[in-house]
């Protein structure tokens, strides 16, 4: 971290911890890679970008959420991990 934590952010901290380690990953289960553009394809860039202009139509909502989230004043590692 780029500077220590204050006031509340400890706390938060300290619940998000608590919670990552109270979840362990299933071992049973084998992980796979999974696209819901095109359930049974792989990505593509063509899928990708139709996938974007079906959640735009539904609303728009998603374009302003994306460029709140990349103007953020958090680091760029921050913002390339949640995204």
């Amino acid at each position: 971290m780029r500077r220590g934590l204050r006031g509340e952010e400890v706390q938060q901290y300290s619940e998000l911890l608590g919670l990552l380690q109270s979840h362990a990953p299933a071992d049973d289960i084998e992980d796979e890679l999974v696209w819901s553009g095109k359930p049974g394809q792989c990505y593509t860039v063509k899928s990708g970008y139709n996938l974007w202009n079906r959640a735009v139509a539904m609303g728009g909502s998603v374009v302003a959420r994306t460029e709140v989230f990349w103007r953020a004043k958090i680091p760029l590692k921050v913002k390339c991990f949640n995204w």
